[in-house]
């Protein structure tokens, strides 16, 4: 366990699990604080966004603070974060924030890793998709094989006429060369 940088009286495993020995108030009585929890205690992680853990922090500025549970883990055993780095999960996922499962890596390496793991946002996982795999596949031979254009394949599938152009030519649905 070690203290958080920038973070004094926060503590942090190679597990992922935060701790801090700062005085929590319960609330006030006269201008009082009262102690809410004397010694070191585990702080409850939220999951943000269903895929990764943030804890709530004090700074040494005294500010308050949302940080990744997996940037504080690097930031603690590995080194600050380089410019331009993201904090990125291995194999066992984003849910798991031990130091063997994160690592700095460049946006380059993380869309590697998202395709790698299945979780990328590309073809039908896109929300703003509007044609399908087999519709997809279904353009691409009715332009090559049968030699329809655009325009005609796109009143087919009442969609616009470049999203069966980048379709078919592989500017999206890239996967399906």
């Amino acid at each position: 366990m070690k203290e958080i940088p920038n973070f004094p009286g926060y503590f942090v495993t190679q597990n992922g699990e935060i701790f801090s020995n700062r005085k929590v108030s319960q609330g006030k009585r006269r201008g009082k604080y009262i102690p809410k929890h004397p010694g070191i205690y585990k702080l409850k992680k939220e999951l943000f966004r269903k895929n990764r853990f943030r804890v709530n922090l004090i700074g040494s500025d005294g500010k308050p603070a949302h940080r990744f549970i997996a940037v504080l883990v690097l930031e603690t055993f590995v080194c600050p974060r380089p410019s331009g780095y993201y904090a990125c999960h291995g194999k066992l996922g984003s849910l798991e924030d031990s130091l063997e499962n994160v690592y700095w890596a460049t946006p380059k390496q993380n869309t590697a890793d998202r395709k790698r793991d299945g979780t990328a946002c590309i073809g039908e996982k896109n929300p703003l998709a509007r044609l399908n795999e087999y519709q997809v596949r279904i353009c691409k031979r009715l332009h090559h094989e049968y030699l329809l254009s655009h325009k005609t394949i796109a009143s087919f599938f009442d969609v616009n006429t470049t999203t069966v152009h980048r379709a078919i030519t592989g500017r999206t649905w890239e996967h399906l060369r």
